[in-house]
């Protein structure tokens, strides 16, 4: 009889540890653009470009509305970036280099992929609101 009861308690203390922690996954797009000085006198301009971002949570709920929350994120971000105009060629030819004056057209797209590790604390204010901070 001790045994059943000590293991009904035991199984219970493990139960209610266990709804105080959650797992989940985020993934979804992002929609990015670089920006900075641009050249005067020619065409050059940067554009919205897509990434995504993936990743695992995980929280611990240490009262009915607070909780700690810690992810492992996966993110990829950049932007289109754009260019004609004045360009120059460098052309080696044994130890000394030829300078040619010319035009060049760019059209490329530039992606960075970050993996960060945010903590946040979370106060959930009603079933539909959660505020984060961290």
């Amino acid at each position: 009889m001790i045994r059943q009861i000590v293991f009904i308690g035991l199984f219970s203390f493990v139960l209610s540890k266990i709804t105080a922690q959650s797992f989940g996954i985020r993934a979804g797009l992002n929609y990015t653009s670089f920006s900075g000085q641009l050249e005067e006198g020619v065409n050059e301009k940067y554009g919205i470009s897509d990434g995504f971002h993936f990743g695992v949570n995980y929280a611990y709920k240490f009262a009915d509305d607070f909780s700690v929350k810690g992810e492992l994120l996966y993110t990829q971000v950049g932007s289109k970036y754009k260019y004609d105009g004045a360009s120059f060629y460098k052309i080696p030819i044994g130890n000394a280099f030829i300078y040619e004056k010319g035009n060049a057209t760019v059209d490329m797209k530039i992606s960075n992929a970050y993996i960060s590790l945010p903590v946040t604390f979370q106060w959930q204010a009603s079933k539909k609101f959660e505020f984060n901070a961290g």
